[in-house]
């Protein structure tokens, strides 16, 4: 399964424990050679609860992954929709291993991108971390790109179950995403459409409310939301009717504001299309976008502000709903479920 958003406490989950532990046995061979020294050899032996399990070398460090190793899974961070596949265990030179875990970027963005190593981390229970390497290059515009990020694992305890590790983007003040190696319980950050179906009229404006969708990220300036936080955004058709009052008028979203499920209000973060409308047309595809606190499943109000023939601005309300995208769970924040595709 995979979740959409962070949790604010993860749970605990009972994984069972694969790690090897080492049993170490010495044998002391005497000989007289030279001066007479006498030199102690110490035999090390190692042992696995199951064929593939993490093993450790000499000095402590993980040589091999554990068969509970499932990375295939997308998430979406900052302006990305990131593909994560194949982890591998380099171990070229044995006493510095180093997880490897091939990526695909689609930069979502109108302007270029690039992933920071410094966004993501390996997270080895709540005390150990391991800051990535990626070199991966700037991604263009709506493209595409590929890379590898790398997780030096040369500090880390070699009695560590790196089933029970997870690949972090972002800092925990950030919406995570979160990608446990075992492949479980995914916290993806997808976006969520949801029809709208809502329709008013206000002033000289009539305007269709079509489709909402819901981000956890801020795509159009490529950054992570504050934890908790969510943007909604509105698309819209409007059309202005006919009458010798003008010969046009602006669609005043700036005046708009948006009632959240707990009767706080919003004004709007970004919107887009002209908002300048010929009187006797209409446009189409608009949008306006809030930001929302979680969980955002619930029922809103957008009071609409829109001139009369005269001029004066009125208000009209147009209540909808927003499907619950959310289920509670004793441990953990409202989260999100969907199944990975």
């Amino acid at each position: 399964m995979a979740r959409t958003l962070p949790s604010i406490r993860r749970a605990s989950h009972a994984r069972p424990t694969l790690v090897a532990a080492a049993a170490v046995s010495a044998g002391l061979l005497l000989a007289a050679c030279g001066g007479g020294d006498d030199e102690a050899e110490v035999v090390e032996s190692s042992s696995t609860t199951e064929a593939d399990a993490t093993t450790t070398t000499a000095s402590g460090s993980i040589n091999a992954l554990p068969s509970g190793v499932e990375v295939d899974t997308t998430v979406w961070f900052r302006a990305f929709e990131i593909g994560l596949s194949d982890p591998t265990l380099n171990d070229e030179d044995p006493d510095a291993p180093v997880l490897e875990i091939e990526v695909q970027l689609d930069n979502l963005a109108e302007s270029s991108q690039g992933l920071s190593a410094g966004d993501v981390q390996l997270w080895l229970g709540d005390e150990q971390t391991v800051r990535a390497d990626f070199d991966g290059q700037s991604i263009p515009s709506l493209g595409s790109g590929t890379g590898t990020l790398s997780f030096d694992l040369d500090r880390v305890d070699g009695d560590l179950d790196l089933t029970e590790a997870e690949i972090r983007f972002g800092t925990e003040a950030q919406n995570q995403a979160i990608v446990p190696l075992d492949g479980e319980d995914v916290v993806t950050l997808e976006p969520v459409e949801f029809e709208v179906g809502e329709s008013t009229s206000v002033g000289t404006f009539s305007y269709e409310f079509t489709d909402g969708l819901i981000q956890y990220n801020d795509v159009k300036r490529g950054r992570p939301l504050d934890e908790g936080a969510a943007l909604l955004t509105l698309t819209y058709d409007a059309d202005l009717a006919a009458g010798d009052y003008a010969a046009s008028r602006s669609v005043l979203v700036a005046e708009w504001r948006l009632t959240l499920p707990d009767g706080s209000q919003v004004a709007y973060e970004d919107n887009t299309g002209d908002t300048s409308i010929p009187t006797g047309t209409n446009v189409t595809g608009h949008t306006v976008t809030y930001e929302i606190v979680r969980p955002v499943g619930g029922d809103y109000v957008l009071a609409i502000v829109s001139a009369d023939e005269e001029g004066d601005n009125q208000t009209g309300d147009l209540p909808f709903t927003v499907p619950d995208q959310e289920s509670s769970d004793a441990d953990e924040m409202s989260t999100t479920t969907t199944t990975e595709s």
